[in-house]
């Protein structure tokens, strides 16, 4: 069984990697400190400990464990926000190191914006690989495309896959799941709800007709309209294509000549959740989109599991 320990644990992609795995696992811990994120784990993994801050962690009165996940921080690395690491947001990979040092668990899985493989950051990740490696770990990082494994999702992100050096593969193992068969995935046709309620409905009188109904493993952006309600994002999807990946803002999709918002249930299939296991109870609308867009695709972290033959 593998022992396992969360932080920046969100909504529990790892333990969901797992248990979609059918990897026999237990959590004994995780750090979380968003209040909607520790609502929805203890929703889904109820009974295990929250350590919170992980700045504040006493990692010797935490129990051992096998594996050590975590998505640390993008904001100071993403094309999105400031890149700027003085933020001290992003740096807070130092304390995935430090648990490294401390409890030297066999595995780990950490992952990142691609910004992070920019030339800005060379040097930073040059700094995390050597680190790494003087902590006695084998790394391997690659950039994973989530629709290249079956979710309807085209978010990127680097996976960082660490080993002890002492149980590391043989030279030549690669520890990633092989892309899905290129003409074998979804679209967001394929993972709708039926729309009965109407609050999903974006109210607008300049609709656009989606004449691009062909699917394809990209995103179909069909354009922009005038007097969205929403303030950051115009633009709007295809139902034919893939779900860009997901930021705070509400996503548009035209269905049947009808504008509608992403449902909560949509926005969690886009990030994995394929037959609706999550449970979302007490969980409302904005906190539901807001973890979905710093969540794990938990479809994606269970194939990667299994291709880590951890023991």
């Amino acid at each position: 069984m593998i022992k396992v320990f969360e932080c920046f644990a969100g909504y529990g992609g790892a333990s969901w990697g797992l248990k979609l795995a059918n990897i026999k696992y237990e959590c004994i811990g995780y750090s979380e400190i968003k209040k909607s994120a520790i609502k929805c784990f203890n929703n889904n993994f109820p009974n295990i400990k929250n350590y919170g801050d992980i700045t504040k962690i006493n990692w010797d009165e935490v129990p051992d464990f096998d594996l050590l996940t975590g998505g640390f921080p993008c904001q100071d690395v993403s094309i999105a926000g400031d890149r700027d690491l003085s933020k001290g947001r992003t740096i807070l990979v130092n304390e995935l190191l430090k648990i490294l040092k401390i409890k030297k668990p066999k595995y780990f899985l950490f992952e990142n914006v691609t910004g992070i493989q920019s030339k800005k950051f060379y040097e930073f990740l040059f700094y995390i690989n050597n680190s790494i490696n003087r902590l006695g770990y084998d790394l391997y990082f690659k950039k994973l495309q989530s629709c290249d494994y079956g979710t309807p999702n085209y978010r990127t992100r680097v996976w960082f896959i660490g080993y002890r050096k002492n149980i590391a593969p043989k030279f030549g193992f690669n520890p990633y799941p092989n892309d899905k068969n290129k003409t074998d995935f979804l679209v967001i046709k394929d993972i709708l709800e039926k729309r009965i309620d109407e609050k999903y409905i974006i109210k607008n009188t300049n609709i656009i007709k989606d004449i691009n109904k062909r699917r394809e493993k990209k995103i179909l952006n069909l354009g922009q309209w005038k007097y969205s309600p929403y303030k950051s994002e115009y633009n709007l999807f295809s139902i034919y294509g893939l779900s860009p990946t997901l930021f705070k803002s509400t996503y548009g999709f035209l269905i049947n000549d009808k504008l509608y918002k992403m449902t909560e249930r949509e926005a969690f299939r886009v990030m994995g959740f394929l037959n609706d296991e999550i449970n979302l109870k007490d969980l409302n609308y904005n906190e539901c989109m807001d973890l979905t867009t710093n969540g794990w695709d938990v479809n994606l972290v269970s194939k990667i599991f299994k291709n880590m033959k951890m023991k």
